[in-house]
């Protein structure tokens, strides 16, 4: 049993530590822009396997799904995936819309009463991958791969 145990030099780790401390929002920027990459290719892949093509039917003008699919990472370690506010139709696929008949709807020229109502079901694409994500270990195991990458990187440079 014994075997098992690990020894940790605290002020080693505490050296260690320092000695990256510059560099770890730098990183923490990183490893949120790989799980997000990662995340924002399977959401695009998920489009076009419904069939949505970013040429066709959710590329009203310049507003497609491929342009406006948005991400940030923070160096405080988070980051988002979002689509674009110009994007109007991404509402209307994650969270279904439903209008029952009788609604006016306004527009330009006046307004217009539905006599039969309409509904879009909702199609949850960028909500439920990102859960995927950042709930499992998908997300940890990105981060990990990728720090690793980081600390070699630095390792070479400070040789």
């Amino acid at each position: 049993m014994a075997d098992n145990l690990i020894s940790l030099d605290y002020k080693d780790l505490q050296k260690l530590l320092k000695k990256y401390e510059k560099e770890m929002p730098g990183i923490g920027v990183k490893l949120m822009r790989a799980v997000n990459n990662k995340a924002k290719a399977e959401i695009r892949a998920e489009y076009r396997r419904k069939g949505y093509h970013a040429t066709k039917q959710m590329s009203w003008g310049d507003s497609g799904y491929k342009k406006n699919l948005k991400s940030y990472a923070n160096k405080n370690f988070t980051g988002k995936i979002m689509m674009a506010n110009n994007a109007f139709y991404y509402r209307f696929l994650e969270y279904g819309a439903e209008k029952p008949a009788g609604t006016e709807i306004r527009y330009k020229g006046g307004t217009y009463t539905l006599k039969n109502g309409w509904k879009i079901d909702a199609q949850p694409v960028i909500h439920r991958i990102g859960d995927m994500y950042w709930r499992t270990n998908r997300a940890s195991s990105i981060m990990e791969k990728q720090f690793q990458k980081e600390l070699d990187k630095l390792d070479k440079k400070k040789g």
